[in-house]
């Protein structure tokens, strides 16, 4: 009866074991929740619902993953058309255990992070034509394929969540290059402006604008510059624009002030 006993238990391990690798195996995930909050919170990974209509025959590893076809669907987040076929490329998942070196700034350079042996050689499910996901990916209309960072099973639950606690994408490129390059002119248009009101030809009543029009820009140059960076998400970590932005606002404001404090008032004639 013992022996029995140990048979069992032994067996129930194996199982539970089994069942483990084999979810952790798998490219496409069950459940979507909050384990997945960095790719529904960064706005430059899109979102889309697919039909896999073609995937390889394996075995696969996380080294060697699968390829296929999908179809999307539906569009959650970015910029493709339903409808359009693409061709993907599986991920297999990275835990927070499968990290041999999160990398980092190590001494003021870059070291990028390096997965344990492991998971490289670590087998991956693909799914299956007719399976339906919802996959992460970045720049699927830019490079016209697919290269799936996260992927999930298409449910209610999973859908309702993606839309619940996903984030919205980034500002329209034009608008934001309108309010970056507004910014940016902010300080000659302070110049312009300090030189028509030294000017002995001015009218009063003109002068009376221009200082005006002066404030204004004074007055509108940092909620402008707060609009531009609403628009831009935290996970935009390399900003070469604020090399231009910040001096173009000290500009602005120094160039303001003192025009301002050396214009006498003028009297509306």
């Amino acid at each position: 009866m013992p022996g029995i006993c140990k048979i069992i238990a032994s067996l129930a391990l194996l199982l539970v074991g089994s069942m483990t690798a084999h979810a952790q195996d798998q490219v496409v995930d069950g459940r979507l929740d909050a384990s997945a909050a960095a790719p529904l919170h960064n706005p430059h990974v899109d979102i889309v619902v697919v039909t896999v209509i073609a995937a390889e025959t394996g075995p696969f590893t996380n080294a060697d993953p699968p390829l296929g076809l999908v179809r999307v669907d539906e569009t959650l987040r970015g910029a493709e058309p339903v409808g359009a076929i693409y061709p993907v490329r599986w991920s297999g998942h990275v835990g927070d255990g499968d990290y041999e070196n999160r990398g980092g700034i190590r001494d003021g350079a870059w070291v990028p992070p390096e997965l344990k042996r492991e998971w490289h050689q670590r087998l991956l499910v693909p799914p299956k034509p007719g399976d339906h996901v919802i996959a992460f990916a970045a720049g699927v209309a830019e490079f016209e394929s697919i290269w799936a960072q996260a992927a999930f099973r298409l449910t209610p639950e999973n859908h309702a969540f993606a839309i619940a606690y996903m984030a919205p994408p980034e500002r329209n490129a034009a608008i934001q290059m309108s309010a970056f390059l507004l910014v940016l002119l902010a300080p000659l248009g302070c110049a312009i402006l300090h030189m028509l009101l030294r000017s002995s030809t001015v009218s009063g009543a003109r002068r009376y604008r221009l200082r005006l029009t002066l404030w204004l820009v004074l007055f509108l140059v940092l909620p402008l510059y707060a609009f531009y960076e609403s628009g831009i998400s935290i996970y935009s970590n390399i900003r070469v624009d604020l090399l231009l932005l910040w001096p173009a606002i000290g500009l602005t404001l120094a160039i303001g002030s003192v025009s301002l404090l050396s214009d006498k008032r003028p009297a509306l004639t």
